[in-house]
Protein backbone atom coordinates (compact mmCIF):
# COMPACT_ATOMS: atom_id res chain seq x y z
CA UNK A 1 0.00 0.00 0.00
CA UNK A 2 3.21 2.16 0.40
CA UNK A 3 3.92 1.99 -2.95
CA UNK A 4 1.19 2.38 -4.94
CA UNK A 5 0.58 5.81 -6.47
CA UNK A 6 -2.36 5.95 -8.59
CA UNK A 7 -5.08 7.94 -7.44
CA UNK A 8 -4.12 11.31 -6.01
CA UNK A 9 -0.62 12.65 -7.30
CA UNK A 10 1.65 12.66 -4.85
CA UNK A 11 -0.61 10.48 -2.02
CA UNK A 12 0.02 6.45 -1.74
CA UNK A 13 -2.99 4.84 -0.54
CA UNK A 14 -1.21 4.52 2.83
CA UNK A 15 -1.30 8.36 2.73
CA UNK A 16 -4.94 8.20 2.27
CA UNK A 17 -5.63 6.77 4.80
CA UNK A 18 -4.10 8.31 7.29
CA UNK A 19 -3.67 12.05 6.37
CA UNK A 20 -5.81 14.84 6.69
CA UNK A 21 -9.02 14.93 4.38
CA UNK A 22 -7.85 19.08 3.70
CA UNK A 23 -4.89 17.94 2.41
CA UNK A 24 -6.10 15.37 0.36
CA UNK A 25 -8.95 17.83 -0.61
CA UNK A 26 -6.02 20.33 -1.84
CA UNK A 27 -4.47 18.20 -4.39
CA UNK A 28 -8.17 16.18 -5.06
CA UNK A 29 -9.68 16.54 -8.98
CA UNK A 30 -12.55 15.94 -10.28
CA UNK A 31 -11.68 12.36 -11.73
CA UNK A 32 -9.94 11.28 -8.75
CA UNK A 33 -12.38 9.33 -6.53
CA UNK A 34 -12.94 6.84 -10.00
CA UNK A 35 -10.00 6.31 -10.25
CA UNK A 36 -10.21 3.61 -7.33
CA UNK A 37 -11.73 1.35 -9.43
CA UNK A 38 -12.88 -2.53 -8.44
CA UNK A 39 -9.24 -3.91 -9.69
CA UNK A 40 -7.78 -1.89 -7.05
CA UNK A 41 -10.25 -2.96 -4.33
CA UNK A 42 -9.78 -6.47 -5.25
CA UNK A 43 -5.64 -5.84 -4.66
CA UNK A 44 -6.76 -4.31 -0.71
CA UNK A 45 -10.09 -5.89 0.50
CA UNK A 46 -9.77 -5.08 3.46
CA UNK A 47 -9.48 -1.38 3.46
CA UNK A 48 -11.11 -0.50 -0.03
CA UNK A 49 -14.25 0.67 2.13
CA UNK A 50 -12.06 3.14 3.96
CA UNK A 51 -10.56 4.22 1.01
CA UNK A 52 -13.55 4.95 -0.77
CA UNK A 53 -14.61 6.43 1.92
CA UNK A 54 -12.04 8.70 2.54
CA UNK A 55 -12.13 9.55 -1.12
CA UNK A 56 -15.23 10.79 -0.69
CA UNK A 57 -14.91 13.20 2.05
CA UNK A 58 -11.97 14.87 0.43
CA UNK A 59 -13.98 14.81 -2.99
CA UNK A 60 -17.09 16.54 -0.27
CA UNK A 61 -14.37 18.77 1.01
CA UNK A 62 -12.61 19.82 -2.25
CA UNK A 63 -16.40 20.80 -3.51
CA UNK A 64 -16.80 22.89 -0.17
CA UNK A 65 -13.42 24.98 -1.09
CA UNK A 66 -14.69 25.70 -4.19
CA UNK A 67 -17.81 27.10 -3.07
CA UNK A 68 -16.97 28.82 0.14
CA UNK A 69 -13.50 30.11 -1.58
CA UNK A 70 -14.76 33.33 -3.62
CA UNK A 71 -17.23 34.10 -0.67
CA UNK A 72 -13.99 34.10 2.24
CA UNK A 73 -11.50 36.54 -0.11
CA UNK A 74 -14.54 39.05 -0.96
CA UNK A 75 -15.41 38.93 2.83
CA UNK A 76 -11.76 39.03 3.94
CA UNK A 77 -9.41 41.04 1.14
CA UNK A 78 -10.17 44.46 2.85
CA UNK A 79 -8.18 43.32 6.27
CA UNK A 80 -6.14 39.80 5.47
CA UNK A 81 -3.67 39.28 3.06
CA UNK A 82 -4.68 36.13 0.22
CA UNK A 83 -2.68 33.26 2.22
CA UNK A 84 -4.03 34.36 5.72
CA UNK A 85 -7.25 33.66 3.77
CA UNK A 86 -6.47 30.17 2.39
CA UNK A 87 -5.46 29.32 6.26
CA UNK A 88 -8.91 29.56 7.06
CA UNK A 89 -9.92 26.94 5.38
CA UNK A 90 -7.98 24.62 8.13
CA UNK A 91 -9.53 25.52 10.08
CA UNK A 92 -13.21 25.10 9.30
CA UNK A 93 -14.87 21.68 9.48
CA UNK A 94 -17.42 20.56 6.91
CA UNK A 95 -20.50 21.54 8.20
CA UNK A 96 -18.97 25.25 8.75
CA UNK A 97 -18.07 25.38 4.99
CA UNK A 98 -21.14 24.29 3.90
CA UNK A 99 -22.85 26.93 6.21
CA UNK A 100 -20.98 30.03 4.36
CA UNK A 101 -21.71 28.83 0.84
Amino acid sequence: MNNTYRIIVGFSLFDILHKFDHKMALRFKDGDQDKFDDKMADKFPRYAGMIKFRLEKAGQRKKLFNQVENNLYEIFCRYLPATFIRQLFFYFSNSELSKLA
